[in-house]
């Protein structure tokens, strides 16, 4: 399902900015994506 590959997609993006970024920021960005 698409639904489904685009929350995986959005997870690891957000998994790869919370490494990069403080824990708060890192989690903002992923959900404004």
């Amino acid at each position: 399902d698409n639904a489904m590959a685009q929350e995986l997609l959005y997870m690891s993006i957000g998994t790869g900015i919370l490494e990069m970024n403080s824990r708060g920021q890192g989690f903002i960005n992923y959900r404004y994506l």
